[in-house]
């Protein structure tokens, strides 16, 4: 009876809940339509609790308002039949959020991906910085001859793409005239946040991941660097760049990002598998130590800033405290440049 009771409950809260999310995406509409009246659509936005997919929302939307253009974000599911008519007819141009989900290995993004370019025949399209990556398998095979089919029909499609392995990846799918290479969009961020006063090494923090992106033969090698650091009587932290809020808004992802910005400051080195906890590192000065996850993606990110001595990558190394001493030869910072993508959105 209580079970019974309890799922009636949940039912009732459901459907309360999408009603809610239908007069809100309503209203949502008519202010995109009526009032904010943008030239951009910036789609694809998340509300999950990737914070390093929230920073690249941030500094991608942060790039656009710093150069005059008028974007506004919408996420996946508030892409409703009203939204795709009026971005139809208007012809505004999309920017799809970037990341590193061209490729099978987060399927349902790519998917998404596929529906947008076939959607908006006569759009603008270009996609924020991406990673490229499809498995060697049948699988893989397979969703990389689909998507290099549906992503060269459209006609006015730009791919940016974040690092030279994607950029050689994308040369074997797609025409070369569509792709450009530009660094990591967070990478933006680096002059507009607060640095970090450099001291003796008392507290290392660990930013670990655990998905399918997880390089299992470095994944050793950081417990042991975790032990290493505990006989040297160093306060080790191990967490994430995933936040404990499950569901993070548009309106409050600036709060979570700057707590988690906050935390990584108390500590006096960064050790990290994941993308956005080195890039993160390097914006904020903090020296790091960073190794590669199953793509990739880490070690070609690190060629933009491997000169700039805010960090190290690990290579293969056992000796921790030339590996230690290395990531604190600071020598100066890289210089970004995304006017390109400037460029093809007013094109």
């Amino acid at each position: 009876m209580i079970k019974n009771f309890k799922l009636v409950v949940r039912k009732i809260l459901n459907f309360i809940r999408k009603i809610i999310f239908l007069f809100s995406n309503f209203f949502f509409f008519l202010f995109c339509k009526y009032i904010k009246k943008p030239s951009v659509v910036y789609l694809g936005s998340i509300n999950h609790s990737n914070l390093g997919d929230h920073a690249i929302c941030i500094s991608a939307l942060k790039l656009m308002k710093n150069h005059g253009i008028k974007c506004v974000d919408i996420m996946q599911r508030e892409l409703t039949k009203n939204f795709e008519k009026w971005i139809e007819r208007k012809r505004i141009c999309i920017a799809l959020r970037g990341c590193g989900n061209i490729g099978n290995v987060w399927l349902r993004e790519e998917e998404f991906h596929r529906y947008v370019i076939k959607r908006f025949p006569n759009n603008k399209i270009l996609f924020f910085p991406e990673s490229i990556f499809f498995t060697e398998d049948d699988l893989g095979k397979k969703e990389s001859l689909i998507s290099s089919k549906i992503y060269s029909s459209h006609r006015n499609l730009t791919i940016f793409v974040r690092d030279k392995i994607s950029f050689e990846r994308a040369l074997n799918l797609f025409d070369r005239k569509i792709i450009r290479l530009v660094p990591d969009i967070v990478f933006y961020l680096r002059d507009t946040i607060k640095k970090k006063e450099h001291k003796n090494l008392e507290k290392v923090l660990f930013l670990i991941r655990n998905d399918k992106e997880t390089n299992k033969e470095n994944s050793k090698i950081l417990h042991e660097l975790i032990e290493y650091f505990k006989i040297q009587n160093v306060d080790v932290e191990i967490s994430n760049t995933i936040s404990s809020k499950r569901i993070i808004g548009r309106t409050s992802r600036n709060r979570y990002l700057n707590r988690f910005f906050a935390k990584m400051l108390s500590a006096d080195l960064i050790v990290t598998d994941r993308l956005h906890g080195m890039i993160f590192s390097y914006c904020l000065d903090i020296p790091f130590i960073a190794f590669d996850n199953s793509n990739k993606k880490v070690k070609s990110s690190f060629e933009w800033i491997q000169n700039s001595g805010y960090g190290v990558f690990y290579t293969g190394q056992t000796d921790f405290l030339t590996l230690i001493e290395k990531s604190f030869s600071c020598k100066g910072c890289s210089k970004f440049d995304f006017s390109s993508i400037i460029a093809s959105i007013k094109k």
